[in-house]
């Protein structure tokens, strides 16, 4: 055993984790990054023997190989001394086996868990890795909600002991031909034989597991280890039922095709498992009394105000396929935003993508979004192929009212988008007229790799990276050779363009593009709101015309408006002094996207415009709740405390926010105008001096610097600072005639003739 401090290489041991027979975990820091690890050592029994570290190093590496979420990821491999160690990352949470210590799991849970082991699975035998030793001690279930499989490929050998435990790792005497290998209970007949593991192995003891999580009970369970086998290899599993009462039909036909003695009659593959797990979540047979709606008929009781469509799940990971399963669930999301008329509020995706690769059950994401139903989906594609699954949960009963499967090739996937979207609104009781058809399967381009493309460029800017924004540009650029009067993907240019002004490389240098594309598909097709919107944003941001601005955003606010078009009119109306109608826009976003920080910071923007501090703080805070890394929040949230006089309490906090990385120029300007707010000039001073020296050829530094200068007393400075702001079109400038930080200035002439340059009404 290692004792805390026992330096392996650059990682500091700080204790144990646990230990088994091939290995001792211990939780250690990499002293070079600064977080913290796991690492699994071979025990000192095996320390000289070379066949055995031999064997620790190549599954090292083919685990190594696979980089799949739903795969404990190792970090790194070496040697110190005699000790040979893999370094994973840690996972926070309990196993499986934890978990089922407390009774069994509701099917809808173990399907999800079932699904994403399923997943993991067929990556690892996508490179010929068999796991060999599926069981729940070996399935993790972290904090965040993701499903991990841990030891793959790293079985645990022990050699037996006389009376073997059902638990325990169990390898027969004799050569490696005939060695039984496995966890007895959860070995496959060919395992319980001796002969070799292959894919199929693992899937057997898949349904074991699966068995277990649903029934409470092992599947093979005897007094003793022999017996045990012999039930494998002879005997079905008992009490799983036929009639869909307990769990759906689907699920059980799974479990025990999965458990089936012949390999041959078992799936054809983990991937075809984790697909026809997620149908499973939509059997049509499994519903209760007391559910809304059924696949057969409609049952009016109460209406649905607001639906969320979340993130379709990429059977098997392939992070080629991303792009469309966030495309297919995206496409929905915008075409049911169209039946506004029948009252229906869908939440955007920007709110749903935060449950991404996230295990949790349809109730809680339905009480967090507000809303009464849930769409969930799961796509699977090879080649040209594609199946997806797509269902309908009732989130206050947690019932499954709908579900269906389909099956296209790629060149019909707006076809498919089309039925899917028809589909689930007949399935929500929406009764449409003919127009309103139309605006739900409406496309903006009948070639699909045109589609496709955009759809890539979609995944990318999301990311809002500017290698995500630029990438994005590519893709875009390459739909509209395929069909030059594809309008979407000219606004999906401008919004790429304004995100990288705003965000990256300044609005001169990349305004005059988004200018030109908003305009170009606005001349397609002048009923885009989203092109209204970027327009919008050129004016605002760029042009500072004003009229213009509110103009274009404001038909950008329509009934079906996106949170982004909101946000932006409620910012114009607050550069306008219009702070009462601003707060209110901003409020309206907030209400249809509630769980994102964004919003929660517009708010706080506005209430430190208003000079309502502690309600700046409370949105602030609520912020930090969604997102402890959100840059703005600590910004808003300082300078609420020094203009209620907490200035210490602002410094300890955006300090912190240095210190864990937050590097963008609104915290550490913050922090430079609330050390001079506190009388702290030298210190103030040489932020400005940090600012100032990483500013040449970068952007967004010369406002935080005008407002160190402005709070020091310093007004010439100020003043210089100011005009370079405006020179390189901050966004943040556009606020000056509201900005509590420029109040020292505003009795200088100067302040009003930088007002009127840029156009704005006099205080």
């Amino acid at each position: 055993m290692l004792i805390a401090s026992t330096r392996l290489g650059p990682y500091e041991v700080i204790g144990p984790l646990g230990a088994g027979g091939m290995g001792e975990v211990y939780r250690a820091r990499d002293t070079r990054l600064g977080r913290e690890v796991a690492i699994k050592v071979l025990p000192d029994l095996y320390a000289g023997n070379p066949d055995r570290q031999a064997r620790f190093e190549r599954e090292a590496k083919a685990v190594a190989a696979l980089s799949h979420p739903n795969i404990l990821a190792i970090h790194d491999y070496g040697t110190d001394g005699n000790v040979t160690y893999a370094v994973m990352e840690l996972l926070e949470g309990e196993t499986l086996r934890g978990r089922l210590a407390k009774g069994p799991l509701p099917w809808r849970e173990a399907v999800e868990i079932g699904a994403a082991i399923a997943e993991g699975l067929a990556a690892a035998h996508a490179k010929g890795i068999i796991h060999r030793d599926l069981k729940p001690e070996n399935l993790f279930l972290t904090a965040d909600g993701r499903v991990k499989i841990l030891d793959f490929g790293l079985a645990r050998i022990t050699p037996p002991p006389i009376a073997q435990s059902e638990t325990s790792p169990y390898v027969s005497a004799g050569t490696d031909a005939g060695m039984v290998m496995g966890t007895v209970g959860y070995m496959s007949p060919e395992q319980v034989r001796g002969q070799p593991a292959d894919a199929p192995s693992d899937l057997f003891s898949f349904g074991c597991v699966v068995y277990e999580m649903v029934m409470g009970q092992r599947a093979f369970q005897c007094e003793t280890a022999a017996e045990t086998m012999t039930a494998i290899l002879h005997d079905e599993p008992p009490g799983l039922p036929d009639s869909g009462t307990h769990i759906p039909a689907e699920l059980s036909r799974l479990i025990r095709q999965c458990l089936a003695k012949n390999p041959s009659q078992r799936l054809n593959s983990a991937r075809d498992l984790a697909l026809g797990l997620r149908a499973a979540a939509s059997d049509p047979r499994l519903q209760p009394p007391t559910a809304r709606r059924s696949s057969h008929c409609i049952v009016e009781a109460s209406a649905v105000e607001a639906i969320a469509v979340l993130p379709f799940e990429n059977v098997g990971g392939d992070p080629k396929t991303e792009f469309l399963s966030d495309g297919l669930a995206d496409h929905l999301i915008i075409s049911l935003s169209q039946m506004r008329r029948h009252g229906l509020k869908v939440r955007p995706f920007s709110s749903v993508s935060r449950y991404k690769r996230r295990l949790m059950d349809v109730p809680t994401i339905g009480r967090e979004l507000n809303v009464q139903d849930v769409v969930t989906g799961a796509l699977h594609q090879s080649g040209d192929d594609l199946w997806i699954s797509v269902a309908l949960v009732d989130a206050r009963e947690d019932n499954h009212l709908w579900g269906k499967r389909y099956q296209a090739k790629l060149g019909g996937i707006l076809d498919l988008q089309d039925q899917i979207a028809r589909d689930v609104a007949a399935n929500l009781s929406l009764r449409l007229t003919g127009e309103e058809e139309q605006r739900l399967t409406k496309r903006y381009t009948e070639d699909p790799e045109a589609y496709l493309l955009y759809r890539e460029a979609h995944y990318h800017w999301n990311k809002f990276t500017e290698e995500g924004l630029s990438t994005a540009i590519e893709y875009c650029q390459r739909a509209l050779k395929h069909d030059p009067n594809y309008a979407l993907a000219y606004v999906g240019l401008a919004q790429c363009y304004v995100l990288l002004g705003n965000l990256y490389r300044g609005p001169r240098e990349t305004f005059a593009d988004a200018r030109r594309c908003a305009e170009k598909a606005l001349e397609i097709d002048d009923s885009l709101q989203a092109a209204h919107t970027f327009l919008g944003a050129v004016y605002l941001f760029h042009d500072w015309n004003w009229a213009s601005a509110a103009v274009e955003l404001k038909m950008g606010t329509g009934l079906n408006a996106h949170t982004s078009s909101l946000t932006l009119y409620g910012f114009c109306l607050a550069a306008l002094g219009r702070l009462p109608e601003a707060l209110d826009t901003l409020r309206r976003g907030q209400e249809l996207e509630p769980l994102a920080p964004a919003h929660r910071i517009g708010l706080a923007m506005a209430y430190n415009w208003l000079r309502q501090y502690e309600q700046a703080i409370a949105e602030a805070q609520k912020a930090f709740d969604l997102d402890p890394n959100f840059p703005l929040a600590y910004a808003e949230l300082g300078l609420a405390y020094v203009q209620t006089g907490m200035t210490d309490e602002a410094i300890v906090k955006l300090q912190r926010a240095l210190d864990l990385g937050q590097k963008h120029p609104s915290v550490k300007g913050m922090l430079g105008y609330a050390y001079a707010a506190a009388g702290k000039r030298p210190e103030a001073l040489k932020v400005v001096e940090e600012l100032a020296a990483i500013s040449p050829g970068r952007f967004g530094f010369a406002l935080p610097i005008a407002r160190i200068f402005a709070a020091l007393g310093e007004t010439d400075q100020a003043f210089e600072w100011l005009r370079k702001a405006c020179n390189e079109r901050t966004p943040f400038v556009i606020w000056l005639k509201v900005d509590p930080t420029m109040d020292n200035l505003r009795s200088d002439p100067r302040f009003t003739q930088v007002l009127k340059h840029m156009g704005l009404p006099p205080l």
